[in-house]
């Protein structure tokens, strides 16, 4: 089949989202207002969606502008007849979740509707790196997996928020944890589970023992 390439240099920006939002844009069928977009003095964009249908998705976004004019990435839209090009890729829109307590929520939600079976979710779907979903046993299976990994392949720490997910998760079977124990938990380094605590905890001095908890926001 010859492929149409008339538009072939047409330049043309995409747009990456969570699967989630994707699916709640594509089910709107009539025209709305579906959100705002910000533009910062600084460069900085953010995106809020407003859900106007109740289906509680997370509204708030960060969304990241990927420069993609030197890539040659061309679009080609087909059919069963017949194949053309779109055009090519000049920027890439990078849509990804703030993790805030309406986010928490939304993914608490959807972990109990899965009923303790695990889903893998590729770093397209979901508009941030890879995640599981799962029971509080699978989760310290795999926080183990991963912690050996790290010391078998020395990998770098994972994405931020890959390890939120899985720190929540742990507050979810203990109310108190200290870093050292969160770090066992996760894999991960000392310094950067640190880092996550400061933000999402408060933390109890006792025993000459640093105690953290989640603040009542995270809850």
């Amino acid at each position: 089949m010859e492929i149409n390439d008339r538009n072939k240099n047409k330049k043309i920006n995409i747009a990456k989202l969570p699967k989630y939002l994707g699916n709640y844009l594509s089910n709107i069928k009539r025209e709305m207002e579906i959100g705002e977009l910000n533009v910062e003095n600084d460069g900085r964009i953010s995106l809020v969606i407003f859900d106007k249908t109740g289906s509680n998705i997370p509204t708030h976004y960060n969304v990241k502008q990927v420069d993609r004019s030197s890539s040659d990435i061309y679009v080609l839209a087909s059919t069963q007849d017949s194949s053309a090009v779109e055009g090519v890729v000049d920027n890439e829109l990078l849509v990804t979740p703030v993790i805030n307590r309406k986010y928490i929520e939304y993914k608490k939600e959807h972990a109990n509707k899965l009923e303790n079976t695990t889903e893998t979710i590729d770093s397209l779907g979901e508009g941030i790196r890879m995640e599981k979903f799962g029971n509080l046993r699978e989760m310290e299976v795999l926080a183990k997996k991963r912690k050996q990994m790290l010391i078998d392949k020395k990998r770098e720490r994972l994405d931020k928020n890959e390890v939120l997910n899985i720190v929540f998760n742990a507050f979810e079977k203990y109310e108190n944890w200290t870093v050292r124990d969160l770090a066992d938990f996760t894999g991960q380094p000392t310094a950067f589970i640190q880092e996550i605590v400061n933000e999402i905890c408060n933390v109890d001095k006792k025993d000459h023992k640093s105690i953290y908890s989640l603040k009542d926001e995270y809850k």
